[in-house]
């Protein structure tokens, strides 16, 4: 297999296949991303011997056992308990002063009724976003394919009508045949990791550290294995994906012709997973550079519009200049940091899809060649 062709031809299609451009952002904009995800422990004190591990005024004393951790379990979640109720009361009755006293209206009704648009909204909203998910991953799958077979580039409105069809439906029943399994198996296991902690729960003091300790090693061991676990259904997709739209397959024959072709040619795919994953760290330290420099630009543009903006409604007599000028500075300020960062999500969405396109294609073709060579038959 040629690995720099393909990656040569996918930094190709980046940088002059336009017409990728446009499904690379939709599909950015619709795919959710887990590397903006943060985690504070700043609200974790570490000194337990001071503090306990439940928090402050909570110490934990191992060597009575599992009796007093319980205990300690109990006291606190009382503690907060009452302390919730406490404060939901005082809320609503915030509220209703609000609402019924000072705007005259039905706070609980008006609000729910909100919060039910609110849902339709989302879930509206959820429904057209996977839509155009499935149909940009279909545009970019045959757009690309299309170019390696006819040496063309088309346009956006071709690749529109290559999504519009049933590959865009059957990429999302291959997600939901390969990830509700898997949800099953994952809990299946993660329940198995905890069990040996209902041996603590029954009041089985003897053997309750000794669980605590087995349960700490098949955790991390469970992690570790998800997480491979998780890379390999990665890797199914992609094949799975592409068996579906280049070769019409049905769901589940996609799914099966795609593992079998994955199994077949593990080591390139592996070859070509491992340089992804290096564009995948190498890719948030390009966009830190970026932010940096928009983050500049951002506040030059914003905050010089937004402070003209203030100048021009106070000396108009405006009764809020500085409202004025934040309402159109802050604006700004996120259009100017957030709509590069998305082109640059889509380039690259567009350079990983064309590239497990182009491996598909090439390890099709090593499948299709070794298949010529076998001996037929008598």
């Amino acid at each position: 297999m040629d690995y720099s062709k393909v990656f040569r031809q996918a930094w190709k299609n980046v940088t002059s296949y336009r017409a990728l451009w446009i499904f690379g952002i939709l599909l950015a904009l619709t795919t959710a991303s887990t590397s903006s995800a943060a985690f504070s422990q700043s609200g974790w004190r570490t000194d337990a011997s001071r503090t306990g591990i439940l928090g402050t005024g909570v110490t934990l004393d191992w060597q009575h056992g599992a009796e007093t951790i319980w205990e300690a379990i109990g006291d606190t979640w009382e503690e907060a308990r009452i302390e919730m109720r406490r404060d939901i009361a005082e809320a609503n009755r915030e509220l209703t002063r609000l609402f019924q006293v000072d705007l005259g209206l039905d706070w609980q009704v008006d609000i729910l009724r909100f919060l039910t648009i609110l849902l339709w909204i989302a879930v509206v909203l959820y429904i057209v976003g996977k839509v155009i998910h499935y149909m940009s991953e279909t545009a970019l799958i045959k757009m690309v394919d299309d170019q390696e077979q006819t040496g063309e580039q088309r346009r956006g409105r071709d690749g529109w009508r290559m999504a519009w069809s049933r590959t865009s439906w059957r990429l999302f029943l291959i997600d939901l045949v390969i990830d509700i399994p898997a949800a099953i198996v994952f809990l299946i296991l993660f329940a198995l990791v905890f069990a040996p902690l209902l041996l603590w729960g029954l009041g089985i003091t003897e053997v309750g550290l000794l669980s605590v300790a087995f349960t700490s090693g098949l955790f991390f061991l469970f992690i570790f294995l998800a997480i491979l676990a998780a890379q390999a259904i990665k890797l199914l997709k992609q094949f799975a994906r592409r068996t579906c739209a280049l070769e019409d397959a049905g769901v589940f024959d996609s799914v099966g012709r795609g593992f079998k072709l994955l199994r077949k040619h593990l080591k390139e795919a592996g070859l070509v997973w491992l340089i992804l994953v290096g564009v995948n760290i190498g890719y948030p330290i390009l966009v830190g550079i970026c932010a940096i420099l928009l983050v500049a630009f951002a506040i030059v543009i914003g905050g010089g519009i937004g402070l003209l903006s203030g100048l021009t409604a106070n000396a108009l007599g405006a009764a809020q200049p500085i409202l004025t000028g934040f309402s159109v500075g802050v604006p700004l300020f996120l259009l100017v940091m957030i709509i590069p960062l998305v082109f640059l999500d889509g380039l690259k969405m567009v350079f990983i899809s064309s590239t497990w396109t182009l491996t598909y294609r090439e390890v099709r073709t090593l499948a299709g060649l070794e298949a010529e060579t076998l001996p037929q038959p008598e």
